[in-house]
């Protein structure tokens, strides 16, 4: 096992990275927006020799055009070459690890807008006056993957997680968007247990892999376990990582350090958007043991890469100000409360 002072030395090169990411990210977002095309950013295949590491940060490639279709197969894209003629790309949808959708349909970028605004209520009155039959069935599992992430940040997990399997039961959703699964990953208070229950019982991963998240430290623990084992085998990529990296909660709370390692080396593998609720377990399990700089290094980085999944990157920035405050750094903490205003005020 590396040693503490290892492990802070690779934390703060995974932290220059993070920094390097979030530039680029913006500088996409940036791009002019009137532009009718489709963006999506695409990160290399994978095999098991490809090595992944702070030294080795995996490759991207951005694309734009117009997205044909996106499920949990592939992603088709339109593109015009440069002579004028029309073709189209089909890549692996484990694979796409963002998506800038040029909107279709009268007012639907206007309602996406409110949601990047944080003002759900207008943005979920909005929803009511779309014609959805003007938007391509890809965009609405985006839109409903909004809904979720809305459900999740008023703290209603049991509609949330209803609303995931119903967006999982509907359309082969691609990767990307069981990142906005309602799982559960921190020491919480939340109980949906009665709920929790019949999601394990029923015939959809989806469902099973929720029952167990939320099932998995209580009286139902055992056949939580079996559930998570078994999931870890499913056929679609996402369902199975995401049922290992449940399985970490179930490591010793002393036996951290010793997993700690081989838990980063696992999450930085996953496709990005599939590592956020890795990396909050993560940060969590540091934050419980006292480990605080490496906690809070854990919470900049999800606060970085997924400014775009509002209530949780605020979440991480909220545990780092605690953090810091516990450990007498007011004015480190001061300029996390100034981050938290400013993540409040973006649009």
């Amino acid at each position: 096992m590396a040693s503490h002072s290892t492990i802070h030395s690779l934390w703060l090169v995974s932290l220059v990275l993070t920094l390097v990411l979030t530039f680029q990210t913006t500088a996409l977002i940036s791009q002019d927006q009137s532009q009718a095309l489709d963006r999506i950013e695409l990160r290399q295949g994978l095999t098991a020799r490809t090595p992944v590491d702070v030294w080795n940060p995996l490759k991207t490639l951005k694309r734009e055009g117009e997205i044909l279709s996106f499920n949990a197969t592939s992603l088709v894209l339109k593109v015009t070459k440069a002579e004028g003629s029309e073709d189209s790309q089909t890549f692996n949808s484990e694979q796409v690890q963002s998506v800038q959708p040029n909107w279709r349909g009268a007012g639907t970028a206007a309602a996406i807008k409110l949601f990047e605004r944080h003002q759900y209520g207008e943005f979920l009155e909005s929803l009511k006056k779309l014609d959805g039959a003007q938007i391509p069935v890809w965009q609405d599992a985006l839109i409903r993957s909004m809904l979720v992430q809305v459900s999740e940040a008023s703290g209603r997990i049991s509609l949330a997680g209803d609303t995931f399997i119903s967006l999982s039961a509907s359309y082969p959703i691609p990767s990307l968007i069981y990142a906005d699964m309602p799982l559960c990953w921190a020491v919480t208070s939340t109980d949906v247990s009665a709920n929790a229950k019949k999601w394990l019982e029923q015939d959809n991963e989806a469902a099973k892999l929720l029952g167990a998240s939320w099932l998995l430290l209580g009286p139902n623990a055992a056949q939580a376990k079996s559930t998570l084992a078994e999931l870890q085998k499913s056929k679609t990529s996402a369902v199975a990582q995401l049922a290992k990296a449940q399985s970490w909660r179930l490591v010793p709370v002393p036996d951290t350090m010793a997993e700690l390692n081989s838990w980063i080396a696992e999450r930085d593998r996953m496709l990005r958007p599939l590592a956020l609720g890795p990396s909050e377990f993560i940060s969590d399990r540091l934050k419980r043991i006292g480990e605080y700089d490496l906690a809070i290094g854990q919470a900049f980085q999800i606060a970085a890469l997924y400014s775009n999944r509002y209530h949780r990157a605020r979440q991480a920035l909220e545990s780092a100000a605690d953090m810091l405050k516990k450990q007498g750094r007011s004015a480190d903490a001061e300029k996390v409360l100034a981050r938290i205003k400013q993540l409040d005020g973006a649009n």
